[in-house]
């Protein structure tokens, strides 16, 4: 008998474990089915009124089973504003319920562009005045004409260029810097070379509307360089020119203003 156990008692104690049953195993339940949810109902889209508010627009969706979705807003002609005048989907249309519908109110027409005159109305005759506070000119008489002789009276405006009330205009002015003693041209631009940034220039109608403007560019040009007479691209202008490079006056001294509003008469 080794380390005290008998042999005889061992082999019923293994008889024993070997006679234990097995526990019972139960079946596992069968899985349940989830019921299908119902197929959402499906409505027509109910043609929402022209000029209908948002207010209204929403209750009427709400009472069809429909929710009012996207909302925009663009100019219109017709209908007033906040109104609708579009929906989408479009009326008749068959949608699931709880879907969403778009409308579009009207901002009212659509306000017309500057067209760069200011509104103002174009006055009975081409006379101009200019006023130029540095050069302590108020109202000079501007002549519509391309005679150099002219300039001998007082300034020119060259005829190939625009007036104030007509749009996106370069209004070139042209005058002598000494001119003749006795003449409306005597010492007309002499102060033009004082001129700097953001000085006013006025100019006037005939209908008393006046066109305001201020220094935006100073250059020096020779004869031959008209470019400073073409407009200049979506801006109101004034040029002022006159004759500098003494005693030879061979160059051209520009001055260049953009119009930053308009006093109507």
């Amino acid at each position: 008998m080794l380390f005290g156990v008998d042999p005889t008692q061992r082999s019923v104690e293994v008889s024993k474990i070997a006679r234990v049953k097995s526990p019972d195993i139960a079946q596992a339940p069968e899985a349940i089915a989830k019921p299908k949810p119902p197929k959402p109902a499906v409505v027509k889209v109910p043609d929402i009124p022209y000029n209908a508010t948002e207010k209204e627009a929403k209750k009427m969706l709400e009472d069809n089973g429909l929710k009012l979705g996207k909302v925009e807003t663009k100019h219109n002609d017709e209908y007033d504003k906040g109104g609708v005048f579009y929906q989408d989907p479009l009326p008749g249309i068959q949608v699931k319920e709880g879907d969403s519908v778009g409308i579009t109110l009207s901002s009212g027409p659509e306000k017309k562009k500057d067209d760069g005159d200011g509104g103002v109305p174009d006055p009975p005759t081409d006379d101009l005045y200019l006023t130029v506070p540095k050069m302590g000119l108020t109202d000079n008489y501007v002549t519509n004409t391309d005679d150099e002789a002219a300039m001998d009276s007082g300034a020119i405006k060259l005829t190939s260029t625009g007036f104030p009330w007509q749009p996106h205009a370069n209004t070139y002015i042209a005058a002598h810097v000494l001119g003749y003693s006795g003449t409306g041209s005597y010492m007309q631009f002499a102060g033009l070379p004082s001129m700097t940034y953001g000085d006013e220039i006025d100019l006037k109608d005939a209908n008393g509307t006046v066109y305001k403007y201020r220094v935006s560019e100073i250059l020096t040009v020779t004869p031959e360089e008209n470019w400073v007479t073409a407009p200049v691209p979506n801006k109101d202008m004034v040029t002022l020119q006159t004759c500098v490079n003494p005693p030879y006056y061979d160059q051209r001294l520009i001055v260049r203003a953009e119009r930053v509003e308009v006093d109507k008469a």
